[in-house]
């Protein structure tokens, strides 16, 4: 729950579609599932929600509490995965992002390789063309009801790795 708090506080702040928490509880049933959580002072400033399968590690969902962003928690959560896949002779798979954005610069910076990932039907067109809009307060209200009236089309279509 305490989790949940702060990934919702995220998403209201970047103005995104939340998935309800039952999704999550869901998802932690899988015995593949695994969550990074870092603390500080008894709060917690990032986590990741991730799938091991076979010698990978996926990352999934995550993200942080800007309070705590000048303690660079994502680079520590960042190192804890890294560490975790290191003493699990894994390879881990940072997820997807935007060509240029801050996280695929990040990656690269690391030494990391980037694919272009597929997902069928190929929707890159449409998300294109949508993106400013995204940014909009009253989109991020649509996508609420949205995401109350079929969750799991919502999440199924906004997560290929699902």
């Amino acid at each position: 729950n305490k989790v949940y708090d702060v990934y919702t506080s995220q998403m209201k702040r970047l103005n995104s579609a939340i998935f309800p928490l039952s999704f999550f509880e869901h998802l932690m049933k899988s015995p593949s599932s695994l969550l990074f959580i870092l603390e500080h002072k008894k709060n917690i400033i990032s986590y990741s929600f991730c799938f091991q399968y076979k010698d990978n590690l996926y990352a999934s969902i995550g993200g942080g509490n800007p309070d705590f962003f000048k303690l660079r928690a994502s680079n520590k959560l960042y190192n804890e995965l890294i560490k975790y896949s290191c003493e699990h002779n894994l390879n881990i798979h940072l997820g997807i992002g935007e060509k240029d954005a801050g996280f695929n610069l990040f990656k690269e910076k690391a030494g990391a390789l980037n694919y272009k990932c597929e997902r069928h039907p190929n929707d890159e067109w449409m998300i294109k063309m949508l993106m400013p809009f995204l940014k909009l307060r009253l989109v991020g209200k649509i996508l609420q009801f949205i995401l109350k009236k079929s969750p799991e089309k919502v999440v199924y279509t906004a997560m290929p790795f699902t």
